[in-house]
């Protein structure tokens, strides 16, 4: 088993808890009769239950590195903490039935949209970190859905 194996079971961990927390959320959401859902908020759901494989396999680009040492580790296993904060402020942990999806969203909308952007730049600098070969395969659009998302 090479050290990336080793230490990638550590942030598979943690980013299918993230998978488990959005999808036992999705399920209550169906299951419960009074809760109001909403829109954007079932948006941003399904979105991470694309994001979190795509998320997954892309950290499998740190295969190629050389040397671990613990600051890299921590940066990997940081980010993948980061996603899952992420996705516990996006959905409650422990939702009251008939949760109204429209007002906690906008009651947390802060701080959703503000964990977000610092996963974007934490985003851009993991990129770089993964060596010139990762930044010179990048799309030349990158940059700019990096931008948009951290601006927006």
């Amino acid at each position: 088993m090479s050290t990336f194996e080793y230490l990638s079971v550590f942030i598979s961990i943690v980013i299918g808890l993230a998978v488990v927390h959005i999808l036992r959320g999705v399920v209550q959401i169906f299951i419960d009769q009074e809760a109001k859902p909403f829109w954007i908020h079932t948006g941003w759901l399904f979105y991470l239950l694309y994001f979190l494989p795509f998320f997954w396999w892309f950290t499998f680009d740190w295969r190629h590195h050389e040397t671990w040492t613990f600051p890299v580790f921590f940066f990997v296993v940081g980010y993948a903490m980061l996603v899952y904060a992420f996705c516990v402020t996006l959905l409650p942990s422990r939702a009251e039935r008939g949760v109204d999806f429209e007002a906690y969203f906008f009651r947390n909308h802060r701080r959703i949209f503000s964990l977000w952007a610092f996963i974007k730049i934490v985003d851009v600098a993991d990129s770089f970190l993964k060596g010139p070969e990762n930044v010179a395969a990048m799309p030349g659009w990158y940059l700019w859905y990096a931008v948009f998302f951290i601006g927006s």
